[in-house]
């Protein structure tokens, strides 16, 4: 079984109840938590990455369901919301950080309110729970528009400062705004990234 036949959901932020703005990528800890409460009495479990890929496939279990839980751009409320609740409940996740950024800076010509991004410590702090780590660029740029020595850029160096932070290979990429094209995916395969 292929990563194509796993759903994937993917979150953004995960606010305390009452906070933050409402949107498509913003959930509140109490939604979080009863859909987290449903994967669990219907049988999901979220298997690692590695676990799911082709090479790997004979290691997922048939008896129950498996369910990929992701997290875009390294929120600070994913360690203090998201993990928290992830772990009472068994699940694991992966979180793609912007290593080159302490807030969501991107949103600002949105007009979204400004929000603090995880630091070094507290990736070394998630990863202690049992979350994998990814990378989603080094700032947050819309892949296909940059050239190709910005583009190289922008892979390589949150590969190579995550890995160094943490220790460990940085092996998954998520595409920031899911904006991608050919030449990006040459361009992340020949960064070192496995799968994106």
């Amino acid at each position: 079984m292929g990563t194509k036949h796993i759903p994937i959901l993917m979150y953004h932020r995960i606010t305390r109840n009452g906070e933050g703005e409402p949107s498509s990528f913003v959930v509140n800890a109490r939604v979080f938590e009863r859909q987290l409460q449903f994967f669990s009495e219907h049988g999901y479990y979220t298997p690692r990455l590695a676990d799911v890929s082709s090479t790997h496939a004979s290691m997922v279990s048939s008896a129950r369901k498996p369910l990929i839980i992701t997290f875009d751009d390294g929120y600070l409320d994913t360690l203090e919301q998201a993990a928290p609740l992830l772990r009472k409940y068994g699940f694991s996740a992966i979180v793609f950080i912007l290593p080159g950024l302490r807030t969501n800076s991107w949103d600002a010509p949105k007009g979204i309110a400004e929000a603090k991004l995880m630091e070094t410590n507290q990736y070394l702090e998630l990863r202690e729970m049992g979350i994998e780590i990814g990378s989603h660029g080094w700032s947050h740029r819309s892949l296909p528009l940059l050239g190709d020595e910005e583009l190289e850029n922008e892979l390589t160096q949150s590969k190579r400062v995550a890995e160094e932070l943490l220790k460990q290979p940085i092996e998954y990429f998520a595409y920031p705004y899911g904006e991608v094209d050919e030449r990006v995916k040459k361009a992340v395969r020949n960064a070192g990234y496995v799968c994106a």
